[in-house]
């Protein structure tokens, strides 16, 4: 089966990419994935950072890329606003992730790029071998890494993560919906993408990159304690 796949030519899909104030990865990030892109659209909002004139010149230097800048400021995931009812809805991830959905070519092969993952290109290039039929969605699962005064370390926890939130999917009746409550006592709130079993076929692949959550400026608390120490 490998040999089969591994003769097929590539997909190259449109990026979907949002940006916020990201701008010690973001380099890095979309030079890596960058030759197995037709294009995309990156999308960005509130940055304070530097992050925005960096697309800017990006998109100047690759003009397949189209920046879109999102005029509301977005409400995190799991943030304590979204359990009262007088946000702007203009604030939901929901709303900003349609947003910049919208301005993607539908009926094209898309993927979910964040700008804190660093790729490995022929890893990725063997996954966008992968799909065939347009409803099969390619679920994309990466390593958890954070360095840290020159030592790299693993989430304990989650060393691994497969969670069905970065994919490759065909944009054909693709919409972002938002999710809040209460699990055993822990608030919740989140865009969610409903991947129905009879419209999306989930094909899970070979692990094709490494994510830096902790490096983002909102994520700044890493702690030892949940990592482990990788050795040369």
């Amino acid at each position: 089966m490998q040999k089969l796949y591994s003769k097929r030519e590539p997909i190259k899909p449109y990026a979907f990419i949002r940006l916020h104030n990201e701008i010690k990865t973001v380099d890095i990030a979309l030079k890596s994935v960058l030759p197995a892109l037709k294009g995309g659209v990156i999308g960005f909002h509130s940055c304070s950072d530097g992050t925005k004139e960096y697309i800017l010149e990006f998109c100047k230097k690759y003009p397949q890329f189209i920046p879109v800048e999102y005029p509301y400021d977005v409400i995190p995931s799991g943030d304590k606003r979204y359990m009262n009812n007088d946000f702007d809805i203009n604030s939901r991830l929901d709303s900003y992730y349609n947003f910049i959905w919208d301005k993607l070519p539908k009926d094209e092969w898309i993927i979910k790029i964040d700008g804190d993952h660093i790729w490995n290109i022929e890893a990725l290039e063997s996954l966008c071998r992968l799909p065939i039929r347009k409803t099969d969605c390619i679920i994309l699962s990466r390593i958890n890494l954070h360095c840290d005064n020159g030592k790299c370390y693993i989430h304990r926890k989650y060393p691994i993560m497969e969670g069905g939130d970065s994919w490759i999917l065909y944009n054909h009746n693709v919409r972002f919906l938002f999710n809040r409550g209460w699990n055993d006592g822990h608030f919740f709130a989140y865009e969610r993408l409903p991947l129905p079993r009879k419209e999306r076929k989930k094909i899970l692949g070979i692990c094709s990159n490494w994510n830096f959550p902790v490096v983002k400026n909102r994520r700044d608390d890493f702690k030892k304690d949940d990592g482990v120490l990788l050795k040369d």
